[in-house]
């Protein structure tokens, strides 16, 4: 349920709203995500190899909607970005950047969005379901 809620549901409603999004352009697409991301498993996406625990389970969903972030971007290229909700959606800096993590309204490294191969078979998972 984790997943679905925290990772499918923003996949499939930047999804289904794909059309929509670039007939509208300039138009954005803001994840709310976290800083606390991490332990994306990309082999047991739903826990049932491993015994679930909801403090990993939520990790793993955070670092998986930076890397859909990131993926969506570069399968879109929008004119504006996602980070910081509300700054980035109201201030220039959501037209200049797009697929990055920000945290306390400033850019941030996300290593996890950078493994390409990562975020194309979450990508690829997200879409098989």
């Amino acid at each position: 349920m984790q997943f679905a809620t925290n990772i499918l549901g923003y996949f499939w409603m930047t999804d289904e709203f794909t059309e929509i999004l670039k007939a509208s352009a300039p138009s954005r697409v803001v994840n709310v995500a976290s800083y606390w991301a991490g332990g994306l498993d990309l082999n047991d996406l739903e826990f049932k190899r491993r015994n679930y625990d909801n403090d990993k389970a939520y990790r793993q969903s955070k670092q998986a909607d930076r890397m859909l972030s990131a993926a969506f971007a570069e399968k879109l290229k929008p004119f504006q970005g996602a980070g910081t909700p509300v700054w980035l959606a109201t201030r220039p800096i959501g037209k200049e950047t797009t697929g990055r993590y920000f945290g306390h309204l400033a850019e941030t490294n996300c290593p996890f969005s950078q493994d390409k191969l990562a975020v194309n078979a979450l990508y690829d998972a997200c879409s098989n379901v």
